[in-house]
């Protein structure tokens, strides 16, 4: 009895709400690239700045984000910049 194999191709697709985006992972960009990114979106976005974790040079660099890399949102999103 021989058994014929067969591919199959799946493609998925992620439906976003409208006015939203998937946030995308801007730890360790610079200010500008990661506020032109957001702006680019039209996404409203918030900086503040804090110290910078001494093991970690991320000073004027992206530390943290307040959405998550790969959630779906509309914004605003809160960039804390290292100083």
């Amino acid at each position: 009895m021989s058994r014929a194999r067969r591919r199959m191709s799946l493609t998925a697709y992620k439906y976003l709400k409208p006015g939203t985006i998937v946030m995308p992972n801007l730890i360790g960009k610079t200010e500008k690239e990661a506020v032109d990114t957001l702006n680019a979106a039209r996404l409203k976005v918030n900086v503040k700045y804090g110290p910078s974790p001494r093991q970690i040079n991320l000073k004027n660099r992206v530390m943290q984000q307040s959405v998550s890399a790969g959630s779906e949102t509309a914004g605003p999103v809160l960039l804390t910049i290292g100083k």
